[in-house]
């Protein structure tokens, strides 16, 4: 319920946010909360914080989901092949899998956007490599655990060819699995992006960022500590939403807890 409000909020926040993210009341900088006509208050610039707050979990969901799906599509191309395939292609597969592993992910995530730019799309790119690894081995095991089963070679014996065969006889029945991963994935690149923005990496300003504007909000917490506690509270039940998500889908689909 809670989800597919900030869902619904993100997708309308142009028009719920009462002003643009980037305009400014320059008389009313630094106001507090109940402010006239800015509920949340200013920023140091004057800007509302309540439009900024809502387009902020705009930024946030569209890299949470855009990375995901990113991280989920690569996952599934490097586990299904390596797992249905075998021989020197998995273990060509498993190796570059392993390397990835190795190197921290958040690390990998900032030297990304360090290189390819601080935009939305740079984010997903570099929060989806950062974080396919996981999901790609447990879509190998689950095809190896799911590939000599009957029904699969039933398939094979009656002629299918391997792409229709992992597609179409392997992959439905690992997917549990991967949504169960990919559930708690989107709580978890929410995390990041605001963590980017934090280190002054996230999107370009003056798009707004959770990160950011709790960075901004810690250089004036005494002095006007709404910019801080606002985006601060919105990020802390977007957090909590979204992984109570992630235990549903988990109990739905991994009743006995065997994906971690």
């Amino acid at each position: 319920m809670v989800c597919g409000v900030l869902v619904l909020v993100a997708a309308t926040a142009p028009l719920l946010a009462p002003y643009h993210y980037a305009a400014t009341d320059y008389a009313h900088q630094l106001a507090g909360f109940g402010t006239a006509g800015h509920p949340l208050g200013t920023d140091q610039l004057g800007r509302d914080i309540l439009s900024r707050t809502l387009y902020g979990l705009r930024t946030a969901l569209l890299v949470a989901f855009g990375a995901e799906l990113f991280a989920l599509l690569l996952a599934l191309l490097i586990g299904l092949t390596a797992g249905y395939r075998g021989g020197r292609i998995e273990q060509a597969l498993m190796a570059f899998t392993d390397v990835m592993y190795a190197f921290p992910s958040y690390l990998f995530a900032i030297v990304m956007v360090a290189v390819i730019g601080r935009s939305i799309i740079a984010l997903i790119v570099a929060i989806g490599i950062a974080s396919w690894v996981t999901q790609s081995r447990l879509v190998r095991a689950q095809v190896l655990a799911i590939k000599e089963r009957e029904y699969v070679e039933s398939a094979r014996a009656m002629g299918a060819s391997g792409p229709r065969i992992a597609v179409r006889y392997i992959l439905p029945n690992a997917i549990g699995p991967m949504l169960v991963t990919t559930s708690f994935g989107i709580p978890a690149a929410i995390a990041a992006e605001a963590g980017l923005g934090l280190l002054g990496l996230g999107v370009q300003p003056p798009t707004p960022s959770w990160g950011g504007m709790i960075a901004e909000g810690t250089r004036y917490l005494l002095a006007a500590p709404h910019m801080l506690l606002a985006p601060a509270a919105v990020f802390a039940v977007a957090m909590l939403a979204f992984t109570w998500v992630g235990d549903g889908v988990r109990d739905a689909f991994d009743p006995r807890g065997e994906v971690r």
